[in-house]
């Protein structure tokens, strides 16, 4: 089991770190927010992710890929997205004995505002179904936000 872990984290770090966004191919990188904590949000076409931490949970990385999405009526800096990923948390054994490595398979449905030249706000709800290596497997509903720079 601690293999396949540590070759789940890998894969989900390679592919991004917890937000689906546009298809453009600009780099963006931020800050975020989500429910393992304060994070580096990425995004890079249709791929995005974040990596979070916090003194209670653990490390969290979340990466998903973009399937659909468009402009919000006459809003054109205002973007809906929907997407599907992968997301996998660690917790310390001090805080959390039984809680161990978490792997889960996710959906992802938001909103980015680009608001500045280069620069986008996103807000994505999060339904994320954990597979294996947790006290719990079953349904959660995961949240995250955050600000991102184009470079």
């Amino acid at each position: 089991m601690k293999r396949f872990a540590v070759l789940a984290f890998c894969v989900v770090t390679i592919i991004g770190g917890s937000v689906a966004h546009a298809a453009d191919d600009a780099f963006n990188i931020g800050l975020g927010y989500d429910f393992w904590g304060y994070g580096v949000s990425v995004r890079a076409g249709g791929l995005s992710g974040l990596v979070s931490t916090s003194s209670i949970y653990g490390l969290a990385v979340s990466a998903d890929y973009k399937l659909t999405g468009g402009d919000i009526s006459s809003m054109k800096n205002l973007d809906w997205y929907a997407g599907a990923g992968a997301c996998i948390a660690t917790a310390p054994s001090t805080v959390y004995a039984d809680f161990g490595t978490a792997i889960g398979v996710r959906g992802t449905a938001g909103l980015k505002l680009k608001f500045a030249d280069r620069l986008e706000a996103f807000s994505q709800v999060s339904p994320t179904f954990q597979l294996a290596g947790s006290w719990y497997t079953g349904l959660l509903w995961g949240y995250s936000a955050g600000i991102r720079y184009q470079l």
